[in-house]
């Protein structure tokens, strides 16, 4: 019961009572390549996240993050290496916390990854798997790749990725680097706007953020999408009135000498930053129009 309370007076819409537990053993090989669990399995919740992973918690919760199973792994002369299964309660929440710091090219597993240094990720269905090798070792990185493996044919669901991302204009976008979230806070990590939530983000909104590269260097594409057109367009007027009031047509020049341009879809708001011309923004958000299936011009 007061587990339950706890989940209603905090809002934790990830909370599960009486859900099952996260099992590590149902998706890792009791051993691999000499590499065996040390000690018991940690488990973590959202009440106690920040005992595990304490100063980069946050992003997780912000993504819906419901529960985690962690095991250590040691091989003698060898590396530790670190598991981490991440149940994010939604594929979409998944393929945003592996988005949130992705930088490197996928490596075949999951729906989503990277690898660098010992370093795997990955996403697949409402799962993000984070393995580490606590050192570099031709051993050690083939145990990474076998627990990945085995992880991922261990998951046997699948999910959508968010549908706001293939709302996306693909022509120069850099893939990678596409940043899907609902927080301000979020945003801001990636590009600042400011430090009031002037997007009026939330857990009732989500958006992508996607760089674009062109000839006169990189812009930047915000996509956020609201419950109504009519929160939509009270969103869009607080943005211009905070970030941009001397916008004529939801278009300024800013500081840098480039532009911003902000217009509404709908429910959904486009802001185009970095643009080496109003022109080559309103021409990105034409093309945002034509993927929805609306009139470009």
């Amino acid at each position: 019961l007061t587990v339950a309370l706890l989940c209603l007076l905090l809002g934790f819409a990830g909370c599960a009572v009486g859900e099952p537990t996260l099992r590590l053993a149902d998706y890792l090989p009791p051993e691999i390549n000499g590499w065996r669990a040390e000690g018991k399995d940690g488990f973590y919740d959202r009440t106690n996240l920040f005992d595990y992973i304490n100063g980069a918690a946050e992003p997780y919760l912000h993504y819906g993050f419901r529960r985690l199973a962690a095991r250590r792994l040691v091989r003698e002369g060898q590396p530790a290496i670190l598991v981490d299964l991440f149940d994010m309660g939604t594929s979409q929440n998944a393929f945003g916390i592996f988005s949130f710091e992705r930088e490197g090219d996928d490596v075949g597993m999951g729906q989503g990854s990277e690898y660098e240094t010992g370093f795997m990720r990955f996403w697949k269905g409402r799962f993000f798997v984070s393995i580490l090798a606590e050192g570099e070792t031709p051993e050690a990185e083939a145990a990474v790749f076998g627990l990945g493996k085995a992880i991922d044919i261990a998951i046997a669901e699948t999910g959508p990725e968010p549908d706001l991302v293939r709302q996306l204009p693909t022509e120069g976008i850099s893939r990678r680097r596409v940043r899907y979230f609902r927080h301000h806070g979020l945003l801001n990590y990636h590009y600042y706007v400011a430090d009031e939530n002037i997007l009026c983000l939330g857990q009732r909104t989500e958006a992508v953020l996607a760089p674009y590269a062109t000839p006169q260097g990189r812009l930047h594409l915000l996509l956020v999408r609201y419950p109504a057109a009519g929160e939509a367009e009270a969103a869009l007027a607080e943005f211009l009135r905070a970030y941009a009031p001397e916008a004529t047509g939801g278009a300024a020049r800013t500081e840098n000498r480039k532009w911003v341009v902000a217009q509404g879809l709908g429910a959904l708001v486009a802001v185009v930053f970095d643009a080496p011309s109003e022109e080559h923004a309103r021409a990105l958000i034409r093309s945002v129009r034509a993927r929805r299936g609306e009139d470009g011009t």
